[in-house]
């Protein structure tokens, strides 16, 4: 199953960047919590994720993202599409989803998606105009999604290097069925760039994790949350609740539970700067001089028909 956030391009120039945000992790947060005992793979793309759903959860799921899909459009006036495509069907056009486990940190683990099926899929459900059956159109339903978890505190990571890079590599595979060589190829070379510790380039250290009171993204939490109770009642204990998670933050103290130096510590390590579905997606703290190794590096692979036109984004903050 995969989920989309339509038009985020257009919210976030909008300045709705963190409404797009929370939208595409809630819809990972409303299927984890109603397949609390089934393991479901998932990559988080920012604005949409892409869940593999073994057949015995699939109406849970479906329920919980369409009710995420109704919460999205009331709450926040964004259009979240919700579609699937069977493994099934994606093997009759020769492609597949193959699994992998990345072990970030002791028992957490990032999955990675390989074989094409995840392209197919995307493809799939966004031409989709309601004849092919793989995007989900309007259900009713009167659930709430269970958004427990659900929080974006902290403030945007700053560069500590020069520049936020955001990197997105797909190799043309129109004359090899076998990818995985040239994407190791292209690892190699930018393995090159990177010398020999790549967590150098990790954009999440301890010098740029900020939090900030109060969060600016606490209005969203407490209506992505409230669940039962009112806005208002949420929005306050949020005020109070993530005033003593800055006072534990500021004093590296811990309370409640809460222990501040370590949980940033799990932050650090499970930060998914690296994935891969179909598309090798990376966000780098690089130097300027890095930019440019970079660039040359793709721009050598596109010259060589090897990558597809990439997208990259820059930040310097």
């Amino acid at each position: 199953m995969i989920t989309d956030v339509g038009g985020s391009t257009v919210a976030i120039e909008a300045g709705k960047y963190k409404d797009a945000n929370m939208i595409g992790a809630a819809s990972i947060s409303a299927v984890l919590n109603v397949t609390r005992t089934d393991e479901i793979p998932y990559t988080f793309g920012g604005d949409g994720t892409t869940f593999v759903v073994p057949s015995g959860a699939r109406p849970r799921v479906r329920e919980a993202l369409m009710s995420t899909r109704n919460f999205a459009h009331d709450g926040f006036c964004l259009n979240l599409r919700v579609g699937a495509a069977p493994l099934a069907d994606l093997r009759k056009d020769g492609v597949d989803v193959l699994v992998a486990k990345y072990c970030l940190s002791l028992g957490n683990h990032l999955a990675m998606l390989a074989a094409g099926g995840v392209s197919v899929a995307d493809k799939l459900i966004k031409s989709d105009d309601g004849s092919l059956g793989y995007l989900f159109f309007d259900e009713l339903t009167d659930q709430e999604p269970d958004l427990e978890g659900l929080s974006c505190r902290w403030e945007p990571l700053m560069t500590q290097r020069g520049v936020i890079l955001s990197i997105l590599v797909k190799v043309v595979d129109e004359y090899d069925e076998d990818l995985t060589h040239r994407y190791r190829e292209v690892l190699a070379r930018l393995g090159e760039v990177f010398g020999a510790d790549p967590n150098e380039y990790r954009p999440v250290k301890v010098e740029n994790m900020v939090f900030r009171w109060p969060p600016k993204g606490l209005k969203a939490e407490a209506l992505a949350t409230k669940g039962e109770q009112s806005y208002w009642r949420r929005l306050l204990w949020l005020y109070w609740n993530s005033f003593i998670q800055f006072l534990l933050e500021k004093f590296d103290l811990s309370g409640g539970g809460y222990d501040a130096p370590v949980y940033r510590q799990e932050l650090r390590e499970n930060s998914d700067y690296r994935r891969f579905d179909d598309t090798l997606r990376m966000v780098l703290d690089c130097t300027t001089e890095e930019v440019r190794a970079i660039d040359g590096v793709l721009s050598y692979f596109r010259s060589q028909k090897k990558l597809c036109t990439d997208s990259t984004n820059r930040t310097a903050r």
